[in-house]
């Protein structure tokens, strides 16, 4: 049987234990691996510039253009977004934040996030702007945005005279 390394079992440990809390999509797997097994031989003082974690730094850059990665680990998704201080999936990452007794600016700064980080799930914010338009919310002047129809109630005839009587017929003499 081949002799394992102590660094290999732990990012093997790390990883497993990552991934039963999280979905990953398996290319993403290996890019974790990767940022597991770099991140612990700096902890023992080896250079990260290996062609390995070239690879991976590479792999991560390209990622950070679809969403926001650190440590080679994608934290943002349509339905859930990733605390990066637990790795828990979240809807509303800041509420889960003010639970471990932070704000979402300090998250910020912690992890050098920008501040358009979200901190709601799109696919739950998407849903919640439907919802809301279909309560008539959004809307301008009563006009629904798709079908140009106008919406709520419709407007009562204006009748004059008082308490909403009509005027007696003109009577000449």
């Amino acid at each position: 049987m081949a002799d394992i390394s102590f660094r290999t079992a732990l990012t093997a440990g790390i990883v497993a234990a990552y991934i039963a809390r999280n979905a990953l999509k398996i290319d993403e797997v290996e890019a974790l691996i990767l940022a597991v097994h770099r991140t612990l031989g700096t902890l023992e003082g080896e250079s990260a510039e290996t062609p390995a974690a070239a690879d991976a730094m590479d792999a991560a850059e390209a990622d950070a253009a679809a969403g926001f990665v650190r440590n080679g680990v994608r934290s943002v998704f349509a339905d859930h977004l990733v605390c990066l201080d637990d790795g828990r999936s979240v809807v509303f990452l800041a509420r889960h934040v003010r639970s471990l007794g932070s704000d979402m600016e300090g998250y910020r700064a912690r992890w050098n996030l920008p501040a358009d980080y979200p901190t709601v799930a799109s696919a739950y914010a998407k849903e919640k702007r439907r919802i809301a338009l279909s309560f008539g919310f959004g809307r301008i002047g009563g006009i629904r945005p798709r079908d140009g129809k106008t919406g709520g109630a419709r407007k009562r005839p204006r009748i004059r005279g008082t308490l909403g009587i009509a005027p007696p017929p003109d009577v000449t003499h």
